[in-house]
């Protein structure tokens, strides 16, 4: 039998968690949208709960999406965008900036909330020839510029890839499109350009 490791400070979220849902791993539902019986409102409730206590601390929400913990990230955008925040746009910046294993949903999430300067920052990261060889960087920003209009379809790269940099690349597309598709009509009054 094993001791569970006391949570430090940064792990409350996923105390938070737990304690409504009474499972360790609910956040990987926010990973590929895949929900519980019960559908995907009943789901982004408990979030929408956990927004509720980050707002009273904005410092703790932002250094969740600052965080390298990708699980951190994912929850903080999601709390985001249940509760159509505009106040961390220099936090999901960053995050993106430095790489993240949900790049895609970051990508969704700026596009979603920030959608003027998203065509800026996405435009500027392309610009950026060490960010621009990122295959699952690179893709998840053309793909939102595609889907706020500053750039075709044509435009996505998904070719030119190593094998491995292709599957990431492909990967990448998938997931924005995906999370792009679920969440744009909760905040569609936002995504105006």
């Amino acid at each position: 039998m094993t001791t569970q490791q006391p949570l430090s400070a940064d792990d409350r979220v996923f105390e938070w968690l737990f304690a409504a849902t009474a499972e360790t791993s609910y956040y990987l539902r926010l990973l590929n949208l895949m929900w519980s019986d019960a559908g995907a409102e009943h789901d982004l409730t408990f979030f929408r709960g956990i927004a509720k206590r980050l707002h009273a601390d904005t410092a703790y929400w932002s250094s969740l999406i600052r965080d390298v913990n990708w699980r951190c990230g994912l929850i903080g955008c999601v709390c985001l965008l249940t509760t159509e925040r505009q106040d961390f746009f220099d936090e999901l910046c960053f995050r993106f900036e430095m790489g993240s294993m949900v790049a895609p949903q970051l990508a969704v999430t700026i596009g979603l909330l920030h959608p003027a300067e998203a065509i800026f920052f996405f435009e500027k990261i392309l610009a950026t020839p060490s960010l621009l060889t990122t295959p699952t960087r690179r893709v998840s920003a053309e793909r939102v510029l595609v889907y706020l209009g500053a750039r075709q379809s044509s435009e996505v790269t998904l070719q030119d890839w190593s094998i491995h940099e292709k599957d990431h690349a492909l990967l990448a597309d998938q997931v924005v499109q995906q999370h792009w598709d679920f969440w744009q009509p909760r905040v569609q009054h936002l995504s105006k350009v």
